[in-house]
């Protein structure tokens, strides 16, 4: 099947790679693709010596740390061998659909490590690189970058290695050369949206690789049988690149909002009443996407900076991006200072983040799975784009979600410090005013791990590895909701308590525009995790 597939150049060893494509076989057992490298007396098991470097890359000792008895020496050697040599294009192809199988599999994280340690991935990245000029290979290309797609994802160190290798350098040359409805588009959009969607540290490679105007023309293209998945995937990497504030002003200036606002038109507005059960992945990503570019704006949500606001209505509406579906903004110039969602829009989003922090797809019945602190990060957004959407959140119930999302560890550990950062702040900015904060209070009374949330809190205020901002999040809301009115009430007393006739001249009360500030700091020093009755006893000594 591979070697009708193929339409490359001329084979050169057909006995070798036909006893080679034999013994391509299944173990049940493990539901890994095995290569019985015995199984052919032609296939030479010494590594070539200009080649050692890429096999002991990383680690010297690499090939006796790997664990022999599932025969992972063997076959990625074998597999080295094939793609060093570079000569042979329905080897490369068989071992392409090999590598891609086997990240698929149950033991596919153990096979990405191995593949990056023993110099798999830099050697396809370079087999992808030499590809370029030469005519004929589309087969062998597809399957080279569909085999580097399944390597680098969710596995943050393979991400970051193919970025350094230069693969984004190598997928925006590709791209540059391809139409919308090319059939390869699909698999090279995939790797970088793999790849910058596990590490922003590879977000420095884009403006060098000229990526982020390609996947502008790719998400905006039209929709046909062959460009419907690259526009979906597209979309995709314009949603992950939003949640980096620094990408925000490229975003812009490539136009990305006025193409992920087509997407959100592809609904009737909600007064239309037209009933959608849920949205479509495009939907999704778009809306993802747009409320970070929108919403990160440092002026969100504050209407009195904008120079229009005093004028009259007509001109009022410049300042405001809607999203209410066919109804949405269709363009963004970056000096919105609000932004208003329609009720179902906010509904979706909560329901997008539930699902991410239950570990579930969403839209149900696709391949897509949100990270709980991307999503946290949108609601955050929309809770910064004014009072209407906060009270659209609550009404949907956000604060639970919240909550229930600070009481639930991460998949990823090193997702968790992220995580609490978005929970954080969008519990945050979900109280700026007094009702806000009524309403927040009455919910967080009736979650059954109340308790177990404001602990939470307590810990990053005082967790003094976690970023300031989470910090002085979680203080903020603790000190919102009372949590050390004790240790409060008495700066209150210094403040408004009169003076002793006797007391000497100089600053006699406590400022009250302090006792917040304070509280804030007491918090960062531990103070929401002691008790009430130590706290009096404390600061009353």
């Amino acid at each position: 099947v591979a070697a009708r597939r193929c339409h490359a150049s001329p084979i050169r060893s057909c006995a070798r790679m036909s006893a080679l494509h034999h013994m391509v076989d299944t173990d049940e057992e493990n539901d890994v693709a095995t290569v019985d490298l015995t199984a052919d007396d032609d296939v030479d098991t010494a590594m070539p010596e200009e080649y050692a470097t890429h096999a002991t890359m990383q680690e010297t000792n690499v090939w006796d740390s790997l664990a022999t008895s599932n025969g992972y020496r063997d076959q990625v050697w074998t597999l080295l061998q094939i793609l060093l040599a570079n000569n042979d294009v329905v080897a490369m192809f068989i071992a392409s659909e090999q590598i891609a199988t086997w990240c698929q599999s149950r033991d596919g994280k153990c096979y990405k490590d191995v593949l990056r340690r023993a110099g798999v991935l830099q050697v396809m990245v370079k087999v992808v690189v030499s590809l370029e000029g030469r005519a004929g290979n589309r087969e062998l290309c597809d399957a080279l970058f569909r085999a580097l797609a399944e390597t680098v994802y969710d596995e943050r160190a393979n991400a970051e290695a193919a970025a350094r290798y230069g693969l984004l350098l190598v997928a925006g040359r590709y791209l540059s050369r391809m139409s919308c409805d090319d059939p390869l588009a699909e698999h090279v959009l995939c790797v970088v949206n793999n790849v910058i969607g596990m590490s922003q540290e590879t977000h420095a490679l884009l403006e060098e690789a000229n990526i982020i105007p390609l996947l502008v023309k790719f998400a905006g293209s039209s929709r046909t049988s062959y460009a419907e998945g690259a526009q979906q995937i597209a979309t995709a990497a314009l949603a992950n690149l939003s949640n980096n504030h620094g990408m925000r002003g490229l975003l812009i200036s490539s136009g990305a909002v006025q193409v992920l606002a087509l997407e959100l038109q592809q609904y009737r507005s909600e007064e239309e009443e037209e009933v959608v059960r849920q949205p479509s992945v495009s939907y999704m990503q778009a809306l993802s996407a747009v409320v970070k570019i929108v919403g990160g704006s440092s002026n969100m949500g504050r209407i009195e900076l904008h120079p229009s606001c005093n004028r009259g209505c007509e001109e009022q509406q410049v300042y405001s991006f809607r999203v209410d579906g066919d109804r949405s903004s269709a363009c963004y110039t970056g000096d919105a200072v609000e932004m208003v969602l329609d009720r179902r829009s906010v509904e979706w989003m909560l329901d997008y983040f539930k699902a991410s922090v239950d570990g579930r797809s969403y839209p149900a019945g696709t391949s897509i799975y949100g990270t709980a602190w991307k999503v946290a990060l949108s609601m955050a957004c929309i809770a910064r784009g004014g009072a209407r959407n906060r009270a659209l959140l609550v009404e949907a119930g956000a604060w639970e979600l919240l909550c229930d999302a600070l009481a639930t560890p991460s998949k990823d550990a090193q997702d968790q410090p992220l995580t609490d950062l978005h929970v954080v702040t969008a519990m945050r900015l979900l109280l700026r005013a007094d009702d806000e904060v009524l309403w927040s209070r009455q919910r967080l009374l009736k979650h059954p791990r109340a308790e177990h949330v404001l602990s939470r809190l307590a810990q990053i205020a005082a967790n003094t590895a976690m970023p300031l901002p989470a910090r002085h999040g979680a203080a903020t809301v603790l000190n919102t909701w009372d949590r050390a009115w004790a240790v409060e009430r008495l700066l209150w007393l210094a403040v408004y308590k009169p003076c002793h006739k006797n007391q000497v001249a100089g600053p006699q009360r406590l400022h009250g525009t302090m006792v917040r500030n304070i509280m804030n700091q007491y918090m960062l020093l531990g103070g929401g995790r002691v008790g009430c009755q130590q706290i009096t006893a404390n600061v009353a000594g």
